[in-house]
């Protein structure tokens, strides 16, 4: 169990003073038993003054009870030599003693204190250091994600871009594919809808893509109403025939925004063979090209891109 003394200084000033009390009170009750060897007892209220009230409460407390015992020594009858030498001896002990716990004390309270400080300080740098990988995070993300649909913006795509390369040249047996994508009818939208109407269809569009390609594969808004897709580790051409299908037929569902039925749809661009680029830039302008041939054909097409003509 642990005894929690009151932080007001007058209430430590009364417990050390009431240990004063108890202290004679034993030492008249005891005496008779123990005679001499209660003098022991006089070092309790030094020390606990001391750990009270700092060394200079000890000390104070100690030079109370200097004559304190020498006058219950006196009561007791007790006047030999030896025993008020004695007392003499211990009161000047108790003093010292009572000093020195109060030095202790006060030592491990600033010790205390200035670990709580550390600790606090240490809090603080935590906060701060995790505020500032918050906010470096943020700017990264800011940098590389598109802030209307928070897809990965040119950027990012080019940098994924690159590594599917690399990683199709080591990896013959499968593929990847980049395709381009261009809404239809957008600028109409945007013109006789308002820009906030385009800004809530492009998000859509994002939700659709998202919903309609794999966690590895990578959609990107590469400005306007142009996305680009990468396709990563597929098995064959006509898996990517396939996700184009399915992306057309997803976006070929009209829009519903305020009680209005917007038509959809999509022009798609696709290349294949990353690995016989040396730019990446080529890649997304033959995909950019076959979407523009896509576009011609009337929209909601797709073409591919092959033999690096279109």
């Amino acid at each position: 169990m642990t005894i929690k003394i009151s932080r007001n200084i007058w209430a430590r000033i009364g417990v050390a003073f009431t240990s004063l009390v108890f202290y004679a009170l034993a030492f008249n009750l005891l005496y008779p038993r123990l005679g001499p060897s209660v003098l022991a007892l006089s070092f309790i209220p030094p020390a606990l003054a001391g750990w009270l009230l700092g060394a200079r409460g000890g000390l104070l407390s100690g030079m109370f009870n200097f004559p304190l015992t020498a006058f219950l020594l006196y009561v007791a009858g007790d006047t030999s030599a030896n025993n008020l030498g004695g007392a003499v001896l211990g009161g000047s002990s108790a003093i010292l003693f009572g000093g020195v716990i109060g030095w202790i004390k006060g030592l491990l309270d600033r010790l205390k204190q200035q670990a709580g400080e550390l600790q606090e300080e240490r809090a603080l740098l935590q906060e701060e250091v995790k505020r500032r990988i918050k906010a470096e995070e943020r700017l990264t993300h800011e940098a590389l994600h598109d802030p209307l649909t928070n897809l990965p913006n040119r950027r990012l795509f080019v940098n994924r871009l690159e590594h599917a390369v690399a990683w199709s040249q080591r990896n013959s047996d499968s593929l990847c594919a980049v395709l381009y994508l261009d809404l239809n009818r957008f600028k109409s939208i945007n013109d006789s809808l308002g820009h906030d109407t385009g800004d809530k269809i492009l998000i859509q569009v994002a939700d659709r893509l998202k919903s309609s390609l794999r966690a590895i594969d990578t959609v990107a808004r590469m400005g306007g109403d142009e996305f680009a897709i990468l396709l990563e580790a597929v098995s064959a051409p006509e898996e990517v025939i396939t996700t184009v299908q399915r992306i057309q037929a997803s976006l070929a569902l009209p829009y519903e925004w305020k009680g209005k039925s917007i038509d959809g749809g999509a022009s798609i661009g696709v290349v294949m063979n990353l690995t016989a680029y040396e730019q990446i830039d080529e890649i997304l302008r033959d995909a950019d090209s076959a979407m523009y041939r896509a576009k011609e054909g009337g929209g909601n097409e797709f073409r591919v891109f092959n033999d690096r003509r279109p």
